[in-house]
């Protein structure tokens, strides 16, 4: 069971990667970038929005080019939507909420083919097996993550959640 082992782990570290940003997103902004708590929500609620935007049509991208190549791409382009976010000055908000859009779309590309992906790994008969293991590793990433990237950005700085989250994005 080595193949579903992988992609378990990595499911782990792309969940670790968004749930860390969901996490820590609102302290980046108003500690260091000086947005409001409102902004700061309007802001990572795009990104939320972009994934339920995209939903579909990433099941729809998963199906023709594959659902491992897709997650592959959206955990890529939600590593450097993250990358560019760091980049980008406190005052360019809208720089930003294309960042953030970009992220929902990776997150997309990511989180809706993962699941059939997992879930077909046992066949018919364990279905809910996998079901089971992909809701223990993404639930396991979104406790482990709040803490490791609070941890990361004590150590290093607030804007450190970005590449922090792009790392394990990349793993």
């Amino acid at each position: 069971h080595r193949g579903p082992a992988w992609l378990l782990l990595g499911l782990f570290f792309c969940f670790f990667g968004f749930a860390a940003v969901e996490a820590q997103f609102s302290v980046l902004a108003t500690e260091s970038l000086g947005y409001t708590g409102g902004e700061a929500g309007r802001l990572l609620g795009v990104a939320s929005a972009a994934f339920v935007l995209l939903a579909l049509p990433a099941g729809f991208v998963g199906r023709r080019f594959g659902e491992l190549r897709t997650m592959r791409g959206g955990a890529l382009l939600l590593a450097a939507a993250l990358l560019l976010a760091a980049a980008v000055p406190a005052e360019a908000a809208g720089a930003l909420l294309g960042c953030m859009a970009l992220a929902g779309v990776g997150w997309a590309l990511v989180l809706v083919p993962g699941y059939p992906l997992v879930a077909n790994q046992g066949g018919r008969d364990r279905v809910g097996f996998f079901t089971g293991l992909y809701y223990l590793f993404g639930s396991g990433a979104a406790i482990v993550a709040p803490g490791a990237a609070g941890a990361v950005m004590d150590a290093l700085g607030n804007r450190a959640l970005f590449g922090a989250a792009a790392a394990a994005l990349v793993v």
